[in-house]
């Protein structure tokens, strides 16, 4: 990084990051690997169990955020040509690195199913129940349960996932912690704040392309603007020419749950029509 000399490196290598300064740019910056120092900062506050922490100094976040990458300048820092790529020097910042946390669950899942693509067995990858790709060649579709963020019920509703299409979540109830007045901070950060948002319990994505589902459940967590939110959905799925769905997924009423999706309403598998209410996005 910086010494304008640059390095060779594997055809595979720069499809990543081909890819990842692309999405960066089609969800404006929602999508930021460069915040790896930011998520290193939080520590071993987040947990799979409710603790109370009190949040990492504000300073520290700032510092952070001045030193993250605007998706604007990402050509101008990661130049590629062929197989040779040069990583210039941004502003005044020593070292950056980058984070492909929200990014290589799902690019994994691709590359595996296109492996798979010539079988005739029927297959459902499950990569750590946030994505989950499904694989046959027969026609077929498989009814994939979205868990309950507040453990009231097993799971709220199912999605149905058809033959070689992707299922990406990311919520809010894994990898967390408590402030003392019961705010939520979670995993997936805001780019542009540095905290959690708590506009969703959890995001769903459906999409032929994982790698799609996996980096827009995590960048549409933090947009509250369903328009923005429906621009950027409509820019990714003319760049991969793939459709994408989406569910929301947030508290309303304490006692009822509320699910706006861009799926038509028959196509959201009700566990218990009495908790959930449902509002259709356009796209």
């Amino acid at each position: 990084y910086g010494n304008e000399e640059g390095i060779d490196v594997s055809d595979e290598l720069i499809d990543i990051l081909s890819n990842m300064k692309k999405l960066m740019k089609l969800t404006e910056g929602y999508f930021n690997p460069f915040i790896g120092e930011l998520i290193e900062s939080y520590g071993s506050k987040f947990s799979n169990f409710p603790v109370v922490c009190e949040d990492i100094d504000t300073d520290l976040i700032d510092k952070y955020l001045n030193e993250t990458v605007d998706y604007n300048d990402i050509d101008k820092i990661v130049e590629i040509d062929g197989n040779h790529v040069v990583f210039h020097k941004y502003k005044d910042i020593d070292k950056l690195s980058i984070n492909l946390g929200a990014f290589s669950k799902g690019y994994v899942a691709e590359r595996v199913m296109e492996y798979l693509s010539n079988s005739k067995e029927t297959i459902l990858l499950n990569e750590g129940t946030s994505t989950i790709v499904g694989h046959s060649d027969i026609n077929r579709t498989w009814n994939v349960g979205i868990r309950d963020p507040h453990n009231k019920y097993s799971y709220i509703f199912a999605l149905e996932l058809s033959n070689n299409s992707s299922l990406s979540t990311s919520g809010s109830d894994q990898n967390y912690y408590l402030l003392d007045d019961g705010t939520v901070r979670c995993h997936i950060l805001n780019p542009y704040t540095g905290y959690s948002e708590n506009y969703y319990s959890i995001v769903t994505v459906l999409s032929e392309s994982a790698m799609v589902s996996d980096v827009l459940s995590t960048a549409l967590f933090s947009i509250e603007d369903s328009e923005l939110s429906i621009d950027i959905i409509k820019a990714v799925e003319n760049e991969y020419n793939v459709n994408v769905d989406v569910c929301y997924v947030s508290e309303y009423d304490n006692d009822e749950l509320i699910v706006r999706t861009t799926l038509d309403r028959d196509k959201l598998l009700n566990k218990s029509t009495s908790i959930l209410s449902t509002e259709e996005m356009e796209k």
